[in-house]
């Protein structure tokens, strides 16, 4: 079996684990781990997308119990996502195995396992990680006893945020299971300052614990191995061959019943006199038997007041539409995703090719669910940035549809425009991408100067939304850069912003 044949074998989300295939990939270790490491990088690049094959999952094992060096950076990229996308990443391997995977394929690279555990924008189970694999990095002689000792003490007085998080437990687990009784006192310290868990373990257990007397001494102690690839894989292909690996996409058919019962009650009210017959003439006019037309909702009386009258569905896709807005009136953004997420495709299907601009006259005709289709544009894209702080599908369509709806509509407003690039923005803000969604803001503030938007986003995610420790100066900077250059300052509130920077 060739290195290729073996790679192309991990792909299918199988129940059976292809053990030749795995054998073959060690015997050829240097060609395969190119591949393998691709596989990581492709998730960085897409941290919120569906796995596009299994490969990706024995690559995080294989990687590690080949203690691949060049992995190492890339699970700490991986790692460091927030923590909604690091769920759909690693799940439950955050804290089972991501430690091993840190330890396994350090390598020396001490300092910047240091960082990544003292990241205060990393997830703080994350950070625990990072601290437990830099334990078996220094059970497995990589790292001095006694500069670990040191380290967690820095740890505890001085480099770690002075806020509660679980990473103080875990300092204190460490030192608990290497025996620093020289960290008691720093211990103590972090428990009068509620910045330990007593529920998880109290400094009594702690005192007790750190002074009983430890047959074996740390430096004679093996932390527990990462299992072979075959052994560490197999809960993963037990699910599998359950449920054929990754859900895909479901059916939502079911999300139009409630809008449509809705529709047929309000209608029902507005019915006038005696219903027609089945075989009656519709007295909506239409020429239709009334069981061929609108039995199925009711006829609404002429003389209904417009602001009473339900508009009624004229096609699938103006259900869908219509089935959105029902839920957003009803304060379900997820239900109101999904109908408009399927609608999509089916709107831009209908929408004429010499359309340019989603302001275009044309698209208002086309569909009964909105007003204007302008507003329905932004209306999706409302519901996507609600939910993009804690939901990867929401993350995912937001980064298929920004990027078409801008591809589609290339003349759409500057007013359109920025609002959709602020709201990418924030998405790769939340995903982690800060750098690219500065990047994009500041095009935005070179290409719209006298706009004030780009300096008012690009300053909280500075300041207030920063991942991590703030750079207030810099927000400050933008925002008096904003009050010289924009002329809609006062729209931005500018200068309430500042002020709340100075207080900050």
């Amino acid at each position: 079996m060739t290195t290729e044949e073996a790679l192309k074998k991990l792909e299918p989300f199988s129940g059976r684990i292809p053990t030749d295939a795995l054998n073959t990939i060690r015997k050829t270790w240097p060609e395969a781990e190119s591949v393998l490491l691709e596989e990581l990088d492709w998730r960085i690049e897409y941290p919120y997308a569906d796995d596009r094959s299994a490969r990706f999952v024995y690559a995080l094992f294989l990687l590690a119990e080949l203690k691949s060096a060049a992995a190492f950076e890339r699970y700490v990229t991986l790692a460091s996502f927030p923590e909604f996308i690091l769920d759909r990443i690693f799940g439950d391997m955050v804290t089972e195995s991501l430690r091993h995977f840190l330890a396994l394929t350090c390598c020396g690279q001490i300092e910047k396992l240091q960082a990544f555990i003292e990241g205060r924008a990393v997830f703080e189970y994350a950070r625990s990680a990072g601290l437990f694999a830099l334990e078996q990095i220094t059970l497995n002689g990589g790292f001095p006893l006694k500069k670990m000792e040191m380290y967690c003490i820095e740890l505890l007085s001085r480099r770690l945020e002075q806020k509660p998080s679980y990473i103080f437990d875990t300092v204190i687990t460490v030192c608990d299971h290497l025996k620093f009784k020289t960290a008691l006192s720093f211990i103590k310290t972090a428990y009068d300052r509620n910045l330990a868990d007593p529920y998880i373990q109290s400094y009594e257990e702690i005192e007790i614990s750190l002074n009983q007397a430890d047959d074996l001494p740390p430096e004679k102690r093996r932390y527990d191995v990462l299992e072979p690839t075959e052994r560490e894989i197999h809960f993963y292909t037990d699910y599998w061959g359950d449920h054929g690996g990754p859900v895909g996409e479901k059916d939502h058919s079911g999300l139009l019943n409630a809008p449509a019962n809705e529709r047929r009650q309000q209608n029902r009210r507005n019915m006038a006199g005696k219903e027609p017959g089945r075989n009656e003439p519709c007295p909506c006019g239409s020429g239709k038997k009334y069981k061929k037309c609108c039995i199925a909702t009711g006829f609404v009386r002429s003389d209904i007041p417009d602001e009473d009258r339900v508009e009624m569905p004229a096609t699938r896709t103006d259900e869908w539409i219509m089935a959105g807005y029902y839920y957003m009136k009803h304060r379900d953004d997820w239900k109101a995703l999904c109908c408009w997420k399927t609608a999509w495709p089916l709107v831009l299907e209908k929408i004429p090719p010499a359309v340019t601009s989603p302001a275009d006259p044309r698209t208002d005709a086309l569909f009964n669910g909105y007003d204007f289709f302008s507003n329905w544009i932004q209306d999706l894209q409302a519901v996507i940035d609600n939910m993009a702080n804690d939901s990867v599908a929401a993350l995912q369509f937001g980064f298929e549809y920004l990027p078409r709806l801008q591809e589609r509509f290339p003349d759409m407003d500057t007013v359109l425009r920025c609002n959709f690039e602020e709201s990418f923005a924030r998405m790769e803000h939340a995903c982690g991408k800060t750098e690219q969604a500065t990047e994009r803001l500041e095009r935005m503030i070179e290409l719209y100067p006298k706009r004030a938007q780009g300096y008012a986003v690009l300053a909280e995610l500075f300041s207030f939304d920063a991942h991590g420790e703030p750079d207030v100066p810099r927000a400050q900077q933008l925002l008096t850069q904003a009050l010289l250059n924009a002329e809609d300052c006062a729209d931005w509130d500018i200068k309430v912003r500042l002020d709340n920077l100075r207080h900050c």
